[in-house]
């Protein structure tokens, strides 16, 4: 391996934020023409989100569009997978990020954006040992970022209402009056090189905002915080 380049490393300039989609979950049972063709996926997965598992095993899937002959791109999405080894019966656990029904918006003057994964740990006395018994529990996931007040788009679709139209046309509200913390399917952070190629991508899927704070200070930009409870992450490099 040779020097690591600071060309190499993401950077905050580099990477644009995308909120909206859907997480989806599906089962498959292989048929021979899914040998055969690949696996024709329920919706269109956004291009690097596919996960999942092959008779309970994690598997590396090949994302490809239209059967399983084409890579898929960024500008395709996923419609159809295969595995090495794929046969008929096997059990195919996946899962992915589709913007096929709920689109996907650019995060305009997003922030920082952070996440974190934390274990539980168990642990129990034992009589007659002087050491606990300890094994990990499940692992809970969080993340946060923050916006500047330049659109209602984004706290719109983490809380309450966005209300288009309103006092009157070209002219939008925002309320919490009515709905409380939304469901967001998918924050998305990609990173493009200079011919706008994704080099690298985030996937925090099934974020659920749990917090919103907005400030407002004298000195400062004014701006809005959301945390979020999120199912699971993802990350993929591609250069």
């Amino acid at each position: 391996m040779g020097d690591v380049l600071g060309s190499e490393i993401p950077k905050g300039k580099e990477v644009d934020w995308y909120a909206g989609g859907a997480g989806v979950s599906e089962t498959i049972t292989v048929s021979a023409g899914q040998v055969t063709a690949g696996i024709e996926l329920t919706k269109t997965a956004e291009y690097c989100s596919v996960v999942g598992k092959v008779n309970g095993a994690v598997a590396a899937f090949r994302e490809c569009n239209g059967d399983n002959t084409t890579d898929a791109t960024e500008a395709s999405g996923a419609t159809h997978v295969t595995y090495a080894g794929i046969t008929a019966g096997d059990v195919v656990i996946l899962d992915y990020v589709t913007s096929e029904d709920l689109a996907l918006f650019q995060v305009a003057a997003s922030q920082d954006a952070s996440c974190s994964s934390s274990g539980s740990t168990l642990s129990a006395a034992v009589n007659g040992q002087a050491n606990k018994v300890t094994s990990s529990g499940t692992v809970s996931n969080t993340a946060t970022m923050d916006e500047l007040h330049y659109n209602q788009h984004l706290v719109g679709a983490c809380l309450g209402d966005r209300i288009a139209g309103s006092p009157s046309t070209g002219k939008e509200k925002w309320t919490n009056k009515y709905h409380g913390m939304k469901k967001i399917g998918a924050l998305i952070g990609i990173r493009r090189d200079e011919d706008g190629t994704p080099t690298y991508k985030w996937f925090l899927v099934g974020a659920t905002a749990n917090t919103v704070d907005s400030e407002f200070p004298t000195e400062d930009h004014y701006k809005r915080s959301m945390s979020f409870d999120v199912d699971y992450f993802t990350e993929a490099k591609l250069a």
